[in-house]
């Protein structure tokens, strides 16, 4: 029996990821920016770069970017939609194999990917590839449902303990933000700080299915099952008021590898 590597889920459908994905709110980029100072002499690494719902700001900075995507179909996706920028390297590869000289780079970041790779890998090889005072950003999008729509949430509750048992996850905290920041001070980082940004996005039932489809859990559901399941979420939406909110909450995590070295290293 073949297993589906779930990391790997959303490599058949670059073009729907890429239409209904939403980009980060603008003040995340700018504090990403600030806190790590790159200009057109830096390097980048961006770890996952998807279809690169999170790549351009950092382009338009000029700097040399390398970014790492295990989809060859993502990869070759976003070598498209950036064909016009040359400061951008997409390498098909897993992060943990990655071959790099350590030190390489002046900031390294990962937008809704660095939860794939385990902690003690993922920290440990970013600490080495940063150059000395260089810095990590993390980041990730939350996505919530309305509860201020009660009718509506507890008809989509419903649906999800039908056909997604187990799968409902309580609403992302700042504390479970400022624990994921702390992880990096275990690692020998230093200047560590979090952030959390709030967003909301309003779909009809139709747009909405297209969205979900796009997610971990419903990407690699049965067609069969997702015609169920997508025809009852969009009968829910319609049945109480056409329009569902969708919620964001934006977390950021950064820190930096130390000018000098400890004494642990």
């Amino acid at each position: 029996m073949i297993t589906l590597d779930k990391r790997l889920v959303f490599d058949n459908i670059p073009d729907e990821y890429d239409k209904w994905r939403p980009t980060y709110v603008p003040e995340l980029y700018d504090d990403v920016l600030s806190y790590s100072g790159i200009d057109e002499n830096c390097r980048v690494l961006e770890i996952g770069i998807g279809t690169g719902k999170a790549t351009l700001p950092f382009l338009e900075k000029n700097c040399r970017i390398t970014a790492i995507e295990l989809g060859a179909n993502l990869a070759d996706y976003s070598r498209r939609k950036f064909a016009d920028y040359k400061n951008l390297e997409i390498i098909v590869a897993d992060f943990e194999k990655y071959d790099c000289p350590e030190e390489t780079f002046d900031l390294v970041y990962a937008a809704c990917a660095f939860h794939w790779i385990p902690e003690e890998i993922g920290y440990l090889k970013v600490f080495k590839l940063l150059k000395r005072g260089g810095a990590f950003a993390r980041f990730a999008n939350w996505q919530q449902r309305d509860k201020k729509n009660k009718s509506l949430y507890n008809a989509i509750q419903e649906i999800y303990s039908k056909y997604m048992p187990g799968t409902a996850k309580p609403d992302y905290t700042e504390d479970e933000c400022r624990r994921t920041a702390e992880i990096a001070l275990n690692y020998g980082f230093a200047d560590v700080s979090y952030k959390m940004y709030h967003r909301k996005r309003t779909y009809d039932a139709a747009d909405y299915v297209s969205l979900q489809r796009t997610h971990g859990g419903h990407a690699d559901m049965p067609d069969d099952k997702w015609t169920l399941f997508s025809g009852e979420i969009k009968d829910a939406i319609r049945n109480n008021g056409g329009k569902i909110n969708v919620y964001d909450v934006m977390e950021l995590q950064l820190a930096k590898k130390p000018s000098k070295k400890s004494e642990k290293e």
